[in-house]
């Protein structure tokens, strides 16, 4: 049975220059996540003082702080533990020649970066449950998701030990957890964006953020999904990681860390909703909705009106 596994790249040539550029962008959007992690934290332990000293009212939901900002800053940790995971494990891929080393390095960034799209992509599920007064909470069943795919990662990690051919099946894994967030993306992001429509009209910088993350979304899941199903069925000989980790990780992180970054001018006491006065808010079909003003701000509005190197094993 063929199996795929990352090889290391030879530092020859132009490859240890291209490396060290795409490494490079890794640590320059690490940088700025970093900066953003610190705001949004700086943010919401300002705004839960004020809560407690009774200079501001809760969220709708009753909570300091709305599931929205909550949403946004969960994502937005997830994504700064997948670039640096995913920073730390390139050298390993130039240096070291062990082939578990190599696929642990290739797939533990790759298991974080799932996760963080997951959240992502439940947001919108969010929103969509919001807009139709059916609004649920989804963070136990995304917690869920992610110990189980963790779980099944070590799994297959320890597998690799006694039997190569555990790469396919966690190569297998990954197509499944891709293919199920592109099925989800092409479901909700225009039923989303359908339901918000009569606010969007007046919104358009909004509008097209919204339209921005769901075609980038579609993006990366499809070719995600078509990469790791190729790896399962047809190793191919080389692999370009210019493509997989700098057009499929690194490029979208910068994306969503430029659209989502956080607003420094809110104020700390106004709360979600304040500080997306200029939220359209969605029709409500169901006659209830998800707390007061949290249903959009995980796209930030503070920019409204600025405009392969490497080889395969076949075992």
């Amino acid at each position: 049975m063929t199996t795929s596994v990352t090889i290391r790249v030879t530092p020859a040539h132009y490859y240890l220059v291209s490396w060290s550029i795409l490494w490079a962008g890794f640590l320059l959007a690490i940088l700025v996540a970093s900066i953003q992690v610190h705001i949004e934290n700086k943010w919401l332990q300002t705004r839960r003082q004020d809560i407690e000293q009774g200079d501001a009212a809760p969220s709708g939901d009753g909570e300091a702080v709305s599931s929205a900002d909550q949403s946004r800053s969960r994502f937005r940790r997830l994504l700064l533990v997948a670039l640096v995971t995913r920073a730390a494990m390139m050298p390993i891929h130039v240096w070291r020649d062990r082939l578990w080393v190599q696929f642990i390095a290739d797939t533990l960034p790759q298991l974080a970066f799932a996760s963080a799209w997951t959240l992502l992509v439940s947001f919108f599920v969010q929103l969509v449950g919001v807009a139709q007064g059916t609004a649920t909470a989804a963070s136990p069943g995304i917690l869920a998701i992610q110990v189980t795919a963790c779980v099944v990662y070590v799994a297959l990690v320890i597998t690799f030990f006694f039997n190569i051919v555990a790469a396919v099946l966690m190569y297998a894994l990954f197509c499944c957890m891709y293919s199920a967030l592109f099925g989800t993306t092409m479901y909700f992001c225009p039923k989303l964006l359908t339901l918000l429509r009569p606010s969007l009209r007046q919104h358009s910088g909004l509008a097209i953020r919204l339209a921005a993350c769901s075609i980038l979304c579609l993006f990366v899941f499809g070719f995600s999904t078509f990469g790791f199903a190729r790896k399962v069925v047809a190793p191919p000989h080389q692999i370009l990681w210019w493509w997989q980790y700098g057009f499929l990780e690194l490029i979208p992180s910068v994306l969503f860390l430029i659209m989502m970054r956080p607003n420094t001018n809110r104020s700390p006491g106004s709360g979600a909703a304040a500080t997306d006065s200029n939220t359209p808010s969605p029709p409500i079909t169901g006659g209830r909705r998800n707390g007061g003003g949290d249903t959009v701000p995980f796209v930030n509005k503070s920019s409204a009106g600025t405009g392969g190197y490497g080889s395969v094993s076949r075992t």
